[in-house]
């Protein structure tokens, strides 16, 4: 699981100099470093180090993250009000504990998968990487979707907009992919401190594809609703209308005239054709 997420994150094509005298040209590789200061954390944990407010910071960092996340989802979705704090723990804990399990166990069968199916030595060898790396993607994206937003989100929208986001964010991680391994002067030139800004630009670039496939779940709900809206702004984008007391005097006089010749009861379209006047306006005025 710990090298299947480094080349999610394409961490295992990030490498610098190890500043070795005797091999100049020898690099180390991010995920090394990554693996040293993980083993460094749990060796100080077991001794005791690690304090339970050093855990309590943790925490509100992966709180307050989320908590961010949820106020741009929201904001999207035109959501002015949020959830009540146990409502938000309850979905942040569903993200942060249900999802890597699922995740984890996606992973697992899939290995289990490769390992009796005996497919190693077929084609689907080259397929199921890229197959798994897409659904695990995709429950990922889906999870925020669905879960964030302090709205009704139809699963089918979200799944809908987790695909498409998902095949996005795939796409964007072999390009940076070899964009990283193709661009050899940054470790050369700021070794491993270059992997800061390089990492913080894939953040940013993953936080574009996220907040793009949300745009789309949303616009996929409310289409309809779009639509609409887009159809009512052409039709005022045409001309403007500007209503007096006498185009009201004249819409009374327009009734009263057919009811005075014992005619049918005058409708809303004959007034239009008349008087020359938008169908919305004199629709309000018989109301």
């Amino acid at each position: 699981i710990k090298n299947f997420a480094y080349n999610q994150a394409n961490f295992s094509d990030f490498k610098s100099s190890a500043h070795d005298a005797d091999d100049p040209e020898k690099t180390v590789a991010l995920t090394e470093r990554l693996d040293e200061i993980v083993g460094k954390f749990f060796k100080g944990a077991s001794k005791g180090s690690i304090t339970l407010f050093s855990t309590l910071i943790v925490i509100w960092a992966a709180l307050a993250l989320l908590s961010t996340i949820e106020r741009a989802f929201n904001n999207i979705w035109h959501v002015g009000k949020g959830r009540s704090f146990l409502h938000r723990m309850i979905n942040y804990w569903a993200i942060l504990t249900l999802g890597p399990l699922l995740i984890g166990a996606g992973i697992y069968i899939s290995t289990k998968y490769v390992t009796f199916g005996r497919i190693q030595e077929t084609v689907l060898s080259n397929i199921a990487p890229v197959l798994l790396s897409y659904v695990v993607a995709t429950v990922a994206f889906f999870l925020l979707y669905f879960v964030l937003p302090n709205t009704k989100v139809q699963a089918k929208a979200a799944i809908g907009g987790a695909a498409v986001a998902a095949l996005v964010w795939i796409a964007a991680k072999n390009l940076f992919g070899y964009y990283v391994t193709g661009w050899k002067p940054y470790s050369t030139v700021y070794g491993v401190m270059a992997l800061v800004p390089i990492t913080v630009l894939w953040i940013y670039i993953t936080w574009l594809i996220v907040l793009f496939g949300l745009q789309l779940t949303f616009t996929t709900q409310h289409l309809k609703t779009l639509d609409a809206a887009e159809i009512a702004a052409a039709k005022e984008t045409e001309g403007y209308f500007i209503a007096n007391d006498l185009t009201a005097i004249n819409i009374v006089r327009e009734i009263a005239a057919a009811f005075e010749a014992n005619n049918a009861p005058v409708s809303p379209e004959v007034i239009c054709s008349k008087l020359d006047i938008p169908a919305e306006f004199s629709e309000k005025i018989f109301d």
